[in-house]
């Protein structure tokens, strides 16, 4: 689990999470209006073109049935005047071909189109190579039967036009959409950026608000407490005390030692979320012997369960980074592992080399956590045992020191089984 350093971090995070899903939001509007628009401007223009390539054939036989019966030399003739008829083919790229059932071509008006001999009935869409541009060129057609019963036989009109003006038209559209829509992202990310700003404003402004008050209370509330542990010193040292005076008197004296801790602990947590932590001094060191030094300073801690604290390094060697802080957090996880492990259990504490890093794991054999309660030990005051004493802040502040001196954790955990935390530091 990589560290965070500061709140900065979260809230530029969140900014960008609101702002992308602003983004997504815009872009697939317009994406799905700008579709909309092109399926039913497409379908209309196409409609328009069925509907004069359909009308052309309803023409011809309402003329035909208005002719009185001849040769075919003549009524071809006749119909010849179709030149003049409105929605008849005097615009470019369109033609005209009246076939008999042979296949035989009658009559053929329009742009030189060579086609099969097989026509459907019906509305098609042909692939033609163009004589003179040597590109392909696609046709709408539409093709009906006419009876003509003076004549005994039946007729075949089949009507067509060039998409090229069509299909360039859809292709610009199709820019336009592209266009459109690449607008969008820019416009949507600028105004989300800028609108999100706004929204989380006033949480940043009562998440500081919060955080001075913290700063301040934990000040308040440090003069105190040392006053009480300095007068309890005194009473130890200076006085002899009745045997049950004295447990009450210890009692009182762990409970403010817990109460510093958790001042401590609140004051490092309003500081590292107010600004960036600084770069501390990096000091080499034997990370086996600070090791030690905390098992020492926890012993009141582990003896008062009966917990084994096992130490287990091969030879020493040193570690580069500031010892103050990797002291913090080797010292918070093994008070972590103490709290939850039953009594007369064990605690083992790793320090290794692996892969250019040191690593120092935490290993408990106590109630362990499932991968929901994994998630969310490092969040500030969580507990996900309420019956073990403690603030919740210790794992928060492992987390918050990690940055300090570019850490990282890993957490393996297993239900009933207990759990290894393992810090790694970058040799260099």
């Amino acid at each position: 689990m990589q560290s965070v350093i500061d709140e900065n971090t979260t809230f530029i995070k969140a900014r960008t999470k609101w702002t992308m899903i602003f983004v997504i939001v815009v872009v697939s509007l317009v994406s799905v209006i700008a579709g909309l628009i092109y399926i039913m401007t497409s379908t209309v223009d196409l409609s328009k073109i069925d509907l004069k390539l359909k009308n052309t054939p309803d023409l011809f036989e309402q003329k035909l049935q208005k002719l009185p019966q001849a040769t075919v030399d003549e009524l071809l003739g006749k119909i010849d005047g179709v030149r003049t008829l409105p929605f008849v083919f005097i615009e470019e790229g369109w033609f005209l071909e009246i076939r008999d059932m042979k296949g035989n071509t009658l009559l053929y008006f329009g742009d030189p189109v060579d086609l099969p001999d097989d026509i459907i009935q019906g509305f098609n869409n042909y692939v033609f190579e163009s004589e003179t541009s040597q590109e392909e060129m696609v046709y709408r057609i539409f093709s009906r039967e006419i009876k003509a019963p003076f004549l005994n036989r039946t007729i075949y009109m089949i009507s067509g036009r060039n998409l090229k003006e069509f299909i360039d038209e859809r292709f610009m559209a199709r820019m336009y959409i592209f266009i459109s829509i690449t607008l969008a992202l820019i416009c949507s990310w600028i105004f989300g950026r800028f609108l999100s700003s706004i929204v989380l404003k006033p949480i940043r402004q009562s998440y500081e608000k919060l955080q001075r008050f913290s700063m301040d209370a934990s000040h308040e509330l440090k003069t105190p407490i040392t006053i009480m542990k300095t007068s309890m010193d005194i009473i130890k040292s200076k006085y002899e005390l009745e045997p049950d005076l004295s447990r009450k008197i210890s009692l009182m004296d762990r409970t403010l030692n817990r109460m510093d801790k958790l001042v401590r602990q609140l004051l490092l947590l309003a500081k590292n979320g107010s600004e960036r932590l600084p770069d501390f001094r990096q000091e080499e060191f034997d990370p086996g012997l600070m090791c030690e030094e905390i098992c020492e300073e926890y012993h009141s801690l582990y003896s008062d369960k009966s917990i084994e604290v096992n130490l287990i390094y091969d030879e020493p060697f040193t570690v580069r980074t500031n010892r103050e802080i990797l002291s913090i957090i080797t010292g918070n996880l093994l008070e972590n592992a103490i709290k939850f492990s039953p009594k007369n259990s064990k605690i083992n504490i790793i320090v290794a080399k692996a892969h250019k890093k040191t690593c120092i794991s935490v290993q408990d054999f106590g109630t362990g956590m499932d991968s929901d309660e994994v998630k969310n030990i490092f969040e500030r005051f969580y507990k996900n045992n309420s019956n073990v004493e403690g603030s919740g802040l210790g794992l928060s502040i492992v987390r918050e020191m990690l940055g300090a001196i570019n850490a990282e954790i890993s957490v393996d955990s297993e239900k009933g089984k207990g759990s290894i935390f393992t810090v790694s530091i970058n040799r260099k």
